[in-house]
Parts: structure tokens; sequence; C-alpha cells
């Protein structure tokens, strides 16, 4: 699999090896599926929340 990235992101080399691409079968798998893709990403926008807020000086 590639991203078409010359240098993966880090969220997404996460994501990869956390969580290994499968084929989805049906509903519970994919709310399985979505449920740790969405704790990644919403790591990613906590962690640049907090680097904005930190330089507004809250």
């Amino acid at each position: 699999m590639t991203t078409g990235l010359k240098t993966p992101n880090s969220y997404y080399m996460e994501l990869i090896t956390t969580f290994p691409p499968r084929t989805i079968t049906n509903e519970a798998e994919s709310i399985a599926t979505q449920n740790p893709i969405n704790d990644i990403l919403d790591k990613g926008r906590r962690s640049r929340l907090s680097e904005c807020l930190r330089n507004v000086g809250l």
C-alpha cells in the first residue's frame, strides 16, 4: 500500500501499524474499524489545538 507521500505522516504510520487494513464484512466490523481510526485522528487534532492555544498564550 502506498500513501502517495514521500514521507508518510506519523498519524498515518501509527494507524497502519496499530490497525492494519483488512476486509470489512458487516456493520459491527465497520464500527470496530472506525473507532480506532477516529481515536488516532482525534489525538492529532488535540495536539494541533494545544499548540495553537499555546501560541496565543492560553
